[in-house]
């Protein structure tokens, strides 16, 4: 009973550690973050180069990479004949598919990643649809895929998600903003609610069962009645073995004095 009653203890306990890391961590393996969501939330309104600002200085301390344009020198993709290129930049490939030159935001030896903090990516954003086809390109050829990163709620074209799963990288709806609530945290805050109440249970019991352990008295098992039975009978049986005899060594006897006269 008590291996039993430790199983599910056992289980419940693991299930709150397992919760608790999840939650505290954010941890999942499926992009370069290694987090289901932002660490912090990002701007949302005001000025739309604060927005962007925002959301890529989020994602630069989730990667752990530099922004493109703080590092010297900056990584881009060009062109094969540029124009006006920025100082201190460092064209790591060339195509005549783009049009001047592109600078990702992120850029290392594994990977290439773009920030949109924006409410929506739709084809009819030229900007921002060619800039994507273009790094893509680029992310193809050096064979490193690209990640793009958008909010929770923002509103994706599907040609978005062919053109970068096509560098075998993907949209990862990351930036939190102010009251979201992942659902992922969701469920694991219900599970990790269960397996508590699991553990108070079979603690509650475990005292439960002490007490009552405790209280009941010690029972003497009585002696056998099958054993007391045989006693009383092989004790009979002796005495009429004994009666009999007496009454034969008497007939002996009194059949000798008769004899005898």
């Amino acid at each position: 009973m008590k291996t039993f009653r430790r199983t599910p203890f056992v289980l419940a306990l693991l299930t709150i550690i397992v919760c608790l890391g999840l939650l505290l961590t954010s941890y999942t393996p499926f992009n370069p973050t290694h987090r289901r969501y932002s660490s912090e939330t990002v701007l949302t309104m005001g000025d739309s180069n604060d927005i962007g600002d925002s959301g890529e200085n989020v994602l630069s301390k989730d990667l752990g990479l530099p922004r493109n344009d703080e590092q010297i020198p900056q990584l881009i993709i060009c062109n094969t004949t540029p124009k006006n290129l920025p100082k201190n930049a460092k064209c790591i490939f060339n195509s005549d598919e783009i049009e001047n030159y592109r600078q990702p935001d992120f850029v290392s030896d594994e990977i290439i990643a773009e920030s949109k903090n924006a409410k929506r990516l739709l084809i009819s954003y030229e900007r921002d649809y060619q800039q994507i086809q273009e790094i893509a390109i680029a992310s193809k050829a050096l064979k490193r895929p690209l990640w793009l990163y958008v909010r929770h709620n923002t509103e994706v074209a599907p040609e978005y998600h062919a053109i970068v799963e096509s560098t075998g990288g993907r949209i990862v709806y990351y930036f939190a903003t102010d009251g979201y609530a992942n659902l992922i945290d969701l469920i694991l805050t219900r599970i990790l609610a269960g397996a508590l109440g699991m553990m108070v249970i079979v603690m509650l019991w475990e005292m439960v069962a002490g007490i009552f352990a405790f209280s009941l008295p010690t029972m003497h098992q009585p002696k056998s009645s099958v054993v007391v039975h045989e006693h009383k009978t092989s004790r009979k049986a002796r005495h009429a073995v004994d009666d009999y005899e007496q009454f034969v060594r008497s007939a002996k006897d009194n059949a000798r004095n008769t004899l005898d006269d």
